[in-house]
């Protein structure tokens, strides 16, 4: 699996790696608005496509499968020689970014997450973890044709675990920054699942963004941008 990625900042500075969220046509080039923030406070930001999003190709189920994505995110840093790169994950990302911290904790400097890696979503109400990849694809192809074989294998994906890595995370200290939507439907969910998460990595900086859906860097625009890059200079430079 090669993930293709969009940069910016200085090769010499703190890398960062973010993964998106899972969407209609989602990229790493959503996090076009907030990236410059990133770099201008001395981080070399890389921004992937994840597997069938943006310019890298559509994979086999399997290729779906959180351990297949963390071994490719881990492909990606060790051929760019990222030294303990922050990692940033939304929603989708953040299982991915959760699961690979709990895989290489050591290896990483910081974890932003954004509405994501705080739940188990094959945990959740109406979720089935026996569904089939290709019962998942159907069902994102009847609400969005677009990228629906992605989407329907990344949310098969999904529905594995990512509570196993949280205990990882306290153990190595990793520094942990949790950014929370208050805006329905994704607050309610918030709300009754955030316990766990925060017994588990007691921590984590967690913070509800006011006024912000799931989609949070659009929804709170330059103010968060600035906040995540304030919180990341005290903690990984």
């Amino acid at each position: 699996m090669r993930l293709a990625v969009h940069e910016w900042g200085d090769v010499s500075d703190v890398p960062l790696v973010c993964w998106h969220a899972l969407g209609p046509d989602p990229s790493g080039a959503d996090l076009a608005a907030a990236a410059p923030v990133l770099a201008g406070a001395g981080f070399r930001v890389l921004a992937v496509d994840g597997p069938g999003f943006g310019r890298s190709r559509l994979l086999p189920a399997e290729g779906y499968r959180l351990a297949a994505l963390v071994a490719a995110l881990r492909d990606l840093v060790d051929e760019r020689e990222l030294d303990r790169p922050v990692l940033m994950g939304h929603s989708w990302g953040g299982a991915v970014a959760v699961r690979y911290s709990g895989a290489h904790p050591d290896d990483v400097r910081a974890l932003v997450l954004l509405d994501g890696g705080h739940i188990d979503y094959g945990s959740l109400s109406g979720v089935s973890r026996d569904r089939r990849a290709d019962e998942w694809v159907e069902e994102a192809r009847a609400r969005d044709s677009r990228r629906a074989e992605a989407r329907g294998r990344a949310m098969s994906g999904l529905t594995e675990p990512v509570s196993p890595a949280w205990p990882v995370l306290t153990a190595h200290e990793v520094p942990t920054l949790l950014l929370l939507a208050t805006k329905p439907p994704h607050v309610e969910q918030n709300r009754a699942h955030i316990g766990r998460f925060e017994a588990a990595v007691p921590h984590a900086d967690v913070r509800w963004v006011e006024g912000a859906g799931h989609g949070l860097l659009d929804d709170a625009g330059p103010p968060l941008h600035d906040e995540i890059a304030t919180w990341l200079v005290e903690q990984a430079l």
